[in-house]
């Protein structure tokens, strides 16, 4: 009896693995696949950005002059105007920081009056002292700069006579970080 009950038991084993099998051939081709969502929305193109541009808000129009400069000279500028409808300013900030070779700062009256610009500036020194990046303050206003950003050498934007001369420069110092 023992022999008899291991066979029905065998038996009974096989048919409940061959139904479980014919069952999901039945129905494999009919469910429908989850997709994974992606963890960030990534800017078109996902390549590094070759400057990213922080500016008071009070220098807006003056940075986007700086940014269309520099985008003539053929390099890639993040600016935070520039993030498209329903991105997420702070990821997509953090994204370009992450990506970008060059981090520039307009120094005016107003810059270190603005969190979001104080942020900017230490997130800029932390990558140009982590990764090697290059940080160049730009002085639109004659303004004493911050101590970290002191010891760099900045360009001067105060003198309108040179203003077009001094950003092809900024567009070259760029192109070879």
């Amino acid at each position: 009896m023992d022999a008899l009950g291991l066979v029905v038991t065998a038996i009974g084993t096989v048919a409940g693995i061959a139904g479980a099998w014919f069952a999901y051939v039945a129905v494999r081709g009919k469910t429908r696949r989850r997709r994974a969502t992606p963890a960030i929305v990534q800017p078109a193109a996902n390549r590094p950005y070759d400057a990213f541009l922080s500016y008071a808000t009070a220098d807006e129009s003056l940075a986007e002059q700086i940014a269309h400069h520099l985008r003539r000279h053929g390099l890639r500028v993040f600016l935070a105007k520039w993030i498209d409808l329903g991105l997420v300013k702070t990821i997509e900030k953090e994204h370009a920081l992450d990506h970008t070779r060059t981090g520039i700062l307009l120094f005016s009256t107003t810059t270190m009056n603005q969190p979001d610009i104080r942020d900017d500036y230490a997130a800029i020194l932390q990558r140009t002292h982590d990764g090697g990046r290059r940080f160049i303050p730009v002085l639109v206003d004659k303004v004493d700069l911050p101590p970290y950003a002191r010891i760099r050498q900045p360009l001067d934007l105060t003198d309108q006579r040179n203003h077009d001369a001094n950003l092809d420069t900024l567009a070259k110092t760029i192109r070879r970080a």
